[in-house]
Parts: structure tokens; sequence; C-alpha cells
């Protein structure tokens, strides 16, 4: 089978990015170059790398120079399409962004009618709530013109099936996301190390300390107001409140690794860690990569990520998370208590900083790193996510 990909690859790095590059690999590569391989899922891919962005804070926004990489890239995908006889376009739909939208339907409207099917996989959520509530009548026109019935809407929980539904697509199938498992060697290096930290709380909690104890907080990703970041430095406030109140020994210590998507959500940041005194309890340690990473989530005790981002759909940095045994507090926005088993119980609602605190304190001595790392290996590992991708994509040519 052979699929043509119409979708970037890192940078930015993000969630969508690094799991278009992931699949890339698992397909053999890029035919268009010489350099894909035989795969055992039967699938041939040729890419167009569609980078529009030069960083996160460029995502969405209209320059000139966007406008002229959109025609050269949807000649390229023609010129593919009809080189290498492809049936089937791949592509990633925008979020509710009016530039990206407009995108959009330039790219779907010039390369459509050169492909027999077309593929959506739906990786951000809300496109369909903004057809219903904002747009106006020729922007749903163009972009049902653009979007509509597709013969395959994959997206990655349930809750975002109306998506494929609002587009009428012909199927909508569940694809859950997956990531390679950060730390194969969890049993021997990690989860002892967890058991320790575990025994260590409960037992302080029992008997007393005689010494703050510090309760290591952690977030990852855009750093940014509506990914939560600002709720949890009030909520790591409002704990350490409560914790002092209870003469508890315990105190919440929060990293906070990534990057700040402007100037300005870094401004807010650090007067909010001024105005609530949290200089020595709040830390920005940048954007991590490698060893640098797998030291971040090792040295965890609490994974915090209360966002209510406007395009968030599934929250990759929660599988990460699961993945080192580390227990989570975040929302209940959209699709994300789907990606945590049934009942769990750190979910909070969005903007909700005392809930965060209550949640901080109760979950950190929930011993429930061994079922969130079992959760992740039965429904997250990345070659669980690649089956089914194939599966989706291949079911096209069965019927």
């Amino acid at each position: 089978m052979k699929v043509l990909i119409f979708a970037h690859v890192p940078p930015p790095h993000h969630g969508q990015s690094y799991l278009v590059q992931l699949l890339l690999e698992a397909f053999g590569g890029d035919h268009s170059k010489g350099e894909g391989i035989t795969n055992h899922y039967g699938i041939e891919c040729y890419h167009v790398d569609a980078r529009f962005s030069q960083g996160m804070e460029d995502i969405g926004r209209f320059r000139i120079g966007k406008l002229i990489q959109l025609f050269g890239y949807c000649f390229q995908a023609i010129r593919l399409g009809i080189r290498h006889q492809i049936d089937t376009f791949y592509y990633i739909p925008a979020p509710a962004l009016k530039n990206a939208i407009r995108r959009d339907w330039l790219i779907m409207l010039l390369c459509r009618p050169f492909f027999k099917y077309v593929v959506l996989h739906w990786h951000a959520a809300g496109l369909g709530g903004w057809m219903q509530k904002e747009a106006s009548g020729i922007e749903k026109a163009l972009t049902m013109r653009a979007l509509g019935k597709a013969r395959l809407s994959i997206v990655t929980a349930k809750f975002s099936m109306t998506e494929g539904e609002a587009f009428f697509s012909k199927e909508t199938k569940v694809v859950l996301n997956g990531i390679p498992d950060p730390c194969p060697n969890f049993d021997q290096e990690v989860l002892p190390l967890r058991q320790q930290r575990m025994a260590m709380i409960k037992e302080t909690l029992l008997n007393g300390g005689n010494s703050e104890t510090m309760i290591q907080v952690g977030y990852l990703g855009l750093c940014s107001r509506d990914k939560g970041l600002l709720d949890t430095v009030k909520g790591i406030a409002l704990a350490n409140e409560q914790l002092r109140a209870l003469h508890s020994p315990f105190r919440m210590q929060f990293k906070v690794a990534g990057k700040f998507l402007n100037d300005i959500e870094k401004m807010e940041y650090d007067q909010l860690v001024a105005e609530l005194h949290l200089e020595g309890m709040v830390q920005h340690v940048g954007f991590l990569y490698g060893e640098e990473k797998l030291r971040f989530f090792k040295g965890l005790d609490l994974f915090c990520f209360p966002t209510f981002y406007f395009a968030e759909s599934f929250g990759l940095i929660l599988l990460e998370a699961m993945a080192w045994g580390v227990p989570v507090v975040t929302t209940k926005w959209r699709s994300i208590p789907e990606v945590l088993p049934a009942g769990y119980g750190g979910l909070v609602d969005i903007c909700a900083p005392k809930q965060i605190a209550s949640s901080l304190i109760r979950m950190m001595s929930q011993d429930v790193g061994r079922d969130l790392r079992k959760h992740f290996l039965q429904n997250y590992f990345i070659e669980r996510h690649f089956a089914g991708m194939a599966a989706a994509l291949k079911s096209i040519e069965a019927k």
C-alpha cells in the first residue's frame, strides 16, 4: 500500500511532529528519496515535510513565506502522487486557528483531486466545535469542502470521534497514541527507587519527621497559561500552605521543564513566582534532552499537567509520566480522562488551583506507580500504535 504523508517532522518538536517522525521510521522511511526500506506492515510511505512554522510561537501565524511554501509543498505532493501512482493522501487537520484553517482549505482543495482516498488524522481537537459555534457560513462551506467526506478519520480517543463525525467521514477509527518506552529497565532500576521513596513517605506520614521533606513535583511541556503552568504554581503555593497548617514535614518543590510560548508568558510566570514567594521552591530548568530528561522523570514523586489548551486532545506527555511510574495530577479536559486508568483519582477541574493542591497532597502517598506503568505497557507501547495505524490504513483497500 502506498501512502503520501503530508505532515512535518521536528523541528519544531511537539507531540504531533514527533509521532509523524516515529510513524515514518516504522513504515520504512521516505521512498521518494530512495531511503525507504521494506517493512512488515506492508506500507510504502512518500513524505512531504510540510513545515510551515519556525517554532512553537509561529504556529497559526500568517507569513507570506508560508503561502509560498504551501504551493511548493502541494506541487511536490501532486508530483509524487502522479509519478508513483499513490492512492492515499494522509493529512493532519489544523486546530481551530483561522490562519491554519485557511491553510487547510488551500492544501486540500489543491491536492485532494489527485488522490483516490483521503485519510485525516485528528491530533488536535476542537475544529468540529468551531464549525458549530463560531464559523461563518462561508467558513463552514469551505472547511467542509476541504475536509468533508474523507475516506477515513483516525482519532486518538473515543471523545474525539465527534471530529470525524462532524465532517461526515465514511469511517472513523480510534487508534491510541503511543511512544517508545523511555525506561525499559523500569523493574530493575526505577521501581525499587519508587518503592523506597513511597515507604519513606508513608513512614513519615505515620510517625512524623524532624525536618522538611521535599516532594518533587514536575511539569514538562510548552510553558504557557493554558497548558496549566500558572495554575500549578498556584497549586504548589496552596499545597505548601496546607501542609504548614497541618504541621506536616512535607513541602512541595516544583521543577518546570520546557520552553515558554513567548516573553509575555515568561513574565507572568516570573511575577507569579515572586508574588507567592516561591523563589526557593519553584525552578525553571529549561528544555530537557536525552539524559537530562531521563534524570528529571527518575527524580519525580508527582507529575502535574492541568491543561486546558484549546487544541489538546490527548496529552502525550502523560504517557511518559505513566511509563516512569510517576503519579499524575491532570485535568478532566476533553479526552484526557480516557488516557488514564478508569476511576483514576488524580483528575481535577480546569483552572482549579485549590483542587490541584488537594490532589497533590493526596496523590503523594498513593502507591499507583506500578499500576500506571502497567497501563502504559498495555495501551500505549509504540508497537501497538504502529500496528493500529497500519490496520486502519490498510482497511481502506480491504473494502
